[in-house]
């Protein structure tokens, strides 16, 4: 049985991305002084790896809008949830980046996303210092809910503020999610997806007709 869009956008990383000792090695080697420091082709491996890791994890969606996230490797941001411009010291700290698409990264960019500064290299562990729902501390669904129209409503303060900072108010997210969660969030049509995308699909073509004339029997 095919994912619907409901299923996978209701995650929480867990299990942050493990700095390993070949990348402490790099980054020993190239010591990041300033934020574009990011940018540097040494460091693209690592964040390939960073990105595959949350990528998998948040079942291909987006950490702010929660739309599956189209386009190869190198279209899906790898986002810092607190800006690197705003605090360096946090820009390959494993549980301050997710995944995102490229709208919600460009609409967020530098905006302050903290109720309390943290110390130096001391990041948060939960996300009460937060004003933003924390793709790695937060229950997504806890803070936003959908509401008719596919607009995006903030349930709590996290959520009202989520919305505001990373533009999930914005008309076109709200006419892209209706054309998504029609085509992903229907049960046939997502099975007639997944005979496309299967090589031996005659069982899957028996089960969605009798699946279809249940239906004309309701």
């Amino acid at each position: 049985m095919p994912r619907l869009l409901s299923d996978i956008q209701d995650w929480q990383i867990t299990v942050p991305y493990n700095i390993s000792l070949a990348d402490k090695r790099i980054f020993r080697a190239n010591v990041i002084r300033v934020a574009k420091d990011w940018s540097k082709p040494v460091y693209k491996p690592i964040k390939d790896r960073i990105r595959s890791h949350y990528l998998g994890i948040q079942n291909g969606t987006c950490c702010y809008c929660r739309l599956p996230i189209n386009g190869g490797t190198d279209n899906i941001e790898l986002e810092h949830i607190i800006d690197k411009n705003r605090r360096l010291d946090f820009i390959f700290e494993p549980r301050n980046l997710v995944a995102s698409c490229h709208n919600c990264n460009f609409t967020k960019k530098t905006k302050a996303v903290m109720i309390t500064c943290p110390p130096r290299n001391n990041y948060p562990n939960d996300g009460t210092t937060f004003s933003i729902i924390h793709g790695h501390y937060d229950p997504y669904f806890r803070d936003i809910e959908f509401r008719a129209g596919s607009i995006y409503h903030g349930k709590t303060k996290k959520g009202v503020a989520t919305i505001n900072i990373c533009g999930l108010d914005r008309q076109s997210l709200a006419e892209q999610r209706e054309k998504v969660t029609m085509y992903e969030d229907d049960e046939i049509i997502a099975e007639v997806v997944d005979i496309r995308n299967t090589e031996d699909a005659d069982d899957k073509i028996d089960a969605l007709i009798e699946k279809l004339k249940a239906l004309k029997r309701l």
